[in-house]
């Protein structure tokens, strides 16, 4: 009985597909004209696979699907434009302004005419410039202020002294304009590179912070504050006390999510829903800072509800150290790609963050995998960081600022990238990293993040 219902059913599909090919399919191999036929759109049954482009072409006639399979070789051998005609572009181009859009001059030039329509065209992600008095972020991501921190420099000389107290029994009031002061001259000195666990800093640009001309007051005046787009690394990992180091790292885990999606959204605002802790205290300040900075970023994630914050130091996590490592160079990245465009539009008085992105590893704003840590200029050969300091002396020759520019940024581009050797790779590091730092030191008062190597395997 199966075998006579498998053999009625074979039947059955085959006089089928005959009929179809009878009244269908022959008629438009004969070029019959077949008004529902179209090509595109082939027919939905079984279609073949074939080598033959006649078969090909009796299918696509017949509109029948197939996958013509091709040799490699024959893609060599042959021009497209000798087997499809194109379409004549003046009868589908528009040669007439569109409404509201004035047509732009260009010059004869190759050069004035690409950069014309790249600058027509370009779709740049916007960023949150922490130096502009008017941007969020310069009002709530200070170096004083920053999430994972202690208390603010806007803390009450009362307050500061019940602090101290609590340290040293029968101490004096504390001195905030001393403090102050002892806090503006650590910044300016820059990271400890040595602090456990923060990664090693790129030789280069470790002696071009030591370098730094402070002989005098930087262009800037002194009193210029002192903001970051992430927080400063220092201030996550402190050398001299183990649990806060630990409580830090675990604070940053918790908020680093809603950190990035402030410097990726131009809609996140700041403000403040809810308060915590008692009234006065040092967990309900911090709580309304971090509530502050990061509350609208969260509900935009969808997280309506912030609670138990700071964590208690028994409740935090101890973090391996290579994941420590790996969170401290995200924060330092981050920090140095968006204060090298920040310094670029102060120095150059242009806006160009396309042209500054071709001068980190996975051209970007920022760093979407901790691999970009031993790439661009964290690669461990010369030649490997070659392009992002050649990039970067490109931007540099247009910056006025008011330290000297070294010997051999300007003509560095001109050099064909043959001649470059390790040695002298090595010099143009050395004399980019030496002006970056001392230009902004100058314009913005403090030393710069610079950038950091990740030595360990990924993923250990």
């Amino acid at each position: 009985m199966r075998l006579t219902v498998v053999s009625v059913q074979r039947e059955y599909l085959e006089l089928t597909g005959l009929l179809r090919y009878i009244k269908i399919y022959k008629p438009r191999l004969d070029g019959i004209t077949d008004p529902t036929a179209n090509p595109a759109s082939p027919d939905n049954c079984i279609g073949c696979f074939t080598d033959d482009p006649r078969i090909a072409q009796m299918y696509w006639q017949a509109c029948l699907p197939f996958w013509l399979i091709r040799p490699l070789s024959a893609f060599a051998d042959e021009n497209i434009l000798r087997v499809v005609l194109p379409l004549p572009a003046a009868d589908f181009l528009e040669f007439a302004p569109a409404p509201g859009y004035s047509p732009m001059g260009a010059t004869d030039r190759l050069d004035d005419r690409l950069r014309l329509l790249h600058r027509c065209t370009q779709s740049t992600p916007w960023y949150r410039d922490p130096f502009e008095s008017n941007s969020p972020s310069a009002i709530a991501s200070t170096s004083t202020s920053a999430p994972i921190a202690g208390p603010s420099v806007g803390t009450s000389s009362r307050q500061a002294s019940m602090m101290s107290a609590s340290k040293s029994r029968g101490s004096a009031s504390v001195d905030v304009t001393a403090r102050l002061q002892e806090k503006a001259a650590k910044a300016a000195r820059g990271p400890n590179p040595n602090a456990k666990p923060m990664p090693p800093i790129i030789n280069a640009w470790s002696h071009a912070l030591s370098e730094i001309d402070r002989t005098r007051p930087p262009a800037c005046g002194v009193d210029l504050p002192q903001r970051y787009v992430m927080p400063e690394p220092a201030l996550v990992v402190p050398a001299d006390d183990e649990v806060r180091r630990r409580v830090y790292l675990h604070h940053y885990r918790m908020l680093r999510d809603g950190l990035l999606f402030r410097l990726t959204d131009r809609s996140t605002r700041v403000g403040k829903l809810v308060e915590q802790g008692k009234s006065a205290s040092r967990a309900r300040a911090r709580s309304a800072n971090i509530e502050d900075l990061l509350r609208p970023a969260f509900e935009a994630c969808g997280i309506n509800v912030f609670v138990d914050f700071p964590v208690p130091p028994e409740h935090a996590r101890e973090m391996r150290l290579h994941t420590a490592q790996e969170f401290l160079w995200e924060i330092a990245e981050i920090n140095f790609r968006y204060e090298f465009l920040s310094l670029d539009v102060r120095a150059s008085k242009l806006y160009r963050p396309d042209e500054c992105r071709r001068c980190f590893a996975g051209d970007g704003l920022l760093p979407t995998d901790f691999c970009e840590g031993q790439r661009g200029l964290g690669a461990r050969e010369p030649e490997d960081r070659l392009p992002y300091l050649l990039s970067m002396a490109h931007l540099m020759s247009s910056w006025s600022v008011p330290c000297q520019r070294p010997e051999g940024i300007n003509t560095a581009n001109a050099r064909p990238m043959e001649e470059w050797n390790g040695h002298d790779v090595r010099q143009l590091e050395r004399r980019v990293a030496r002006y970056y730092t001392q230009s902004f030191y100058e314009l913005f008062g403090r030393a710069a993040v610079v950038p950091m190597r990740l030595e360990h395997e990924l993923g250990t």
